[in-house]
C-alpha cells in the first residue's frame, strides 16, 4: 500500500514540474515583437496614435530577469525594468500592458479596460478575458465575483451582471462587433447614474 502511494505522489510530481516546464516555454516565447511604440505610463494611452513611431529593430525579452533590451534602428540600445513600461503598440495596431509579467492585449478600452491573454496548458491554448476598471488598476480575471468586488459601488451594473444566465456571455461582442456586452452594460449603468436616475 505504501509503495502504490509513492509511486502516486512520484507520478503527480512528474506531472506538475512537467507542466511547469510547459509553461515556461510557452511564455518565453510569447514576446513582444513588431513594436512600434513602447508605452512608458498609462496616459500615453490618450494620444497614441500622434506619437512618431520609435523606429524599434528588436526587443529581447527576459522574463528571468524582468528586463527589455530594446534595439532601436538608429543603433541605440537601452535596456527597460518591466515597471518603467506600462506596454507598448505593435505594428498592426494592437496594444499590450505589461502586469505582473505577462503580456496583456488590450481588447476594448472603454468605461473600464477589456483584456485577452492566451494561456497554453499542455500544447492547448485557450484565450481568457480579463478586465481592470481604468488603465492603473490591477487587472483581474473576468469572474462574476471579481466583477462584483470591483463594482460594489454600482448596483446597476451589479444587478446586470446577475441577470446573465452564464458569465461567458458577458464577454460576448455586441452585433455591431465594435462592443463587447459587459461594456455596454456598464456604460448603460453609468449613464443612469449620471442623470441620477
Amino acid at each position: 500500500m505504501k509503495k502504490s502511494v509513492n509511486a502516486y505522489k512520484s507520478l503527480i510530481m512528474f506531472f506538475l514540474i512537467l507542466c511547469a516546464i510547459t509553461n515556461v516555454n510557452a511564455r518565453e516565447k510569447t514576446h513582444p515583437h513588431d513594436i512600434v511604440r513602447l508605452i512608458r505610463k498609462s496616459d500615453d494611452l490618450l494620444n497614441i496614435s500622434s506619437r512618431p513611431e520609435e523606429a524599434v529593430r528588436r526587443v529581447n525579452w527576459r522574463p528571468g530577469k524582468g528586463i527589455f533590451s530594446v534595439s532601436f534602428n538608429n543603433g541605440r540600445q537601452k535596456s527597460f525594468g518591466i515597471k518603467e513600461l506600462w506596454g507598448y503598440q505593435r505594428r498592426d495596431g494592437s496594444i499590450f500592458r505589461f502586469f505582473q509579467g505577462d503580456f496583456y492585449k488590450i481588447e476594448q478600452i472603454d468605461q473600464m479596460l477589456l483584456y485577452s491573454l492566451e494561456n497554453t496548458i499542455g500544447g492547448a491554448s485557450i484565450e481568457d478575458l480579463y478586465f481592470s476598471r481604468n488603465a492603473e488598476a490591477g487587472i483581474l480575471f473576468l469572474s462574476r465575483p471579481n466583477l462584483r468586488m470591483e463594482y460594489h459601488d454600482n448596483p446597476c451594473f451589479l444587478e446586470k451582471i446577475d441577470q446573465l444566465s452564464v458569465l461567458k456571455s458577458v464577454g460576448a461582442l455586441e452585433k455591431d462587433k465594435r462592443n463587447y456586452r459587459l461594456i455596454t452594460m456598464l456604460s448603460e449603468c453609468n449613464d443612469k447614474q449620471s442623470a441620477g436616475l
